[in-house]
């Protein structure tokens, strides 16, 4: 009897084991990281860059590292009350020095500053990260990107907050917009939509300027056809032999006039179609897809681009120049 109990008493223990063993574990509660109590001070910008930009790109920059969850941002307008009152500007606070003292004013761990500069049709997010109660610099980031200004506050300024926040970029391709289609519609638009403003808008007037010459060349043609159609039919039916030759000598006349006419709706043709051809070239040159990005959000293009710009010149004159430029990535795949 009490070797039965036993022998059962066995099997019960060795199944509850088993459930033991088998079980999930019971995962223990996690906690939400801290967040870093942080000041961001107004992006500076250079003289490249408008100023009336500054208040809207530092706002956009504060709400960037908001999302990225690492951090807790005073807001702009607390913070600026506290530095007045202890005498502090907010503007112009661009040194080392400076920054730290707004921190310590603050009583936050962290400052945030940077700029935003621009050289070509490149813009520069630079962001460094100081240690308040140290001073030392405990990141710098900085994320390029030949595009408008738009792109910067929407895209750079997200990838330069994720970097400073010491976060993987999900997304370390930037995606230029596409050049070839917005250049099959207008010629210059896909450039614009590259940051190569100066490129695009001369290809958008040189079209417009081809197209309206062609279209004075045209009418200019079809008045000088029908002066000729109307010498010719006088001439053809002239029956006084006094005036034939004046009559003669006016259809001659007419028909060079229509000739020359004809010769420059050609010409006017042709300019219209060349710079439409080479806006097509440029588009496929440096369209989207022919774009990489490297870790930093920046840009590396690995086809050549044709670009056209102002160079110095004699005498300290700007003079235009155009070069076909190849960039090799590094990186190779």
């Amino acid at each position: 009897m009490h070797g039965k109990l036993d022998w059962k008493s066995s099997w019960i223990a060795v199944a509850i084991a088993a459930v033991i063993a088998v079980a999930p574990p019971v995962k223990a509660q996690q906690q939400t990281p801290r967040r870093i109590n942080i000041a961001v001070l107004d992006l500076e910008l250079d003289k490249n860059v408008p100023s009336e930009y500054q208040i809207t790109l530092s706002n956009r920059l504060r709400q960037e590292l908001i999302n990225t969850g690492q951090f807790t941002v005073i807001e702009r307008g607390r913070m600026q009350d506290i530095l007045e009152e202890q005498g502090l500007q907010l503007s112009g606070c661009t040194s080392d020095e400076c920054v730290i003292e707004a921190g310590r004013l603050l009583g936050v761990e962290q400052m945030v500053a940077g700029s935003v500069g621009r050289v070509g049709n490149t813009y520069s997010v630079i962001l460094r990260r100081i240690d308040v109660e140290s001073g030392q610099i405990l990141d710098a980031q900085g994320v390029d990107c030949p595009c408008e200004i738009e792109e910067v506050m929407t895209s750079s300024l997200k990838r330069a907050a994720t970097l400073i926040a010491g976060l993987q970029v999900t997304d370390t391709t930037p995606r230029r917009p596409h050049v070839f289609p917005r250049s099959l519609v207008l010629p210059g638009w896909g450039q614009r939509a590259t940051g190569r403003s100066f490129m695009g808008w001369t290809l958008t007037g040189a079209q417009l300027g081809t197209l309206g010459f062609l279209g004075y060349a045209v009418m200019d043609y079809s008045t000088k056809l029908t002066a000729y159609n109307d010498a010719k039919a006088a001439y053809d039916n002239n029956t006084n032999p006094v005036i034939a030759q004046r009559l003669f000598n006016e259809r001659l006349a007419a028909d060079k006039d229509a000739a020359d006419a004809y010769s420059q709706v050609t010409v006017a043709v042709a300019a219209a179609a060349g710079v439409y051809v080479v806006n097509l070239l440029d588009g496929i040159f440096i369209g989207a897809g022919n774009s990489s990005g490297n870790g930093n959000g920046s840009y590396a293009s690995k086809r050549p681009s044709i670009n056209l710009g102002l160079v110095q010149g004699g005498r300290g004159r700007s003079v235009p120049a155009v070069s076909l430029v190849f960039s090799l990535d590094a990186g190779g795949r």
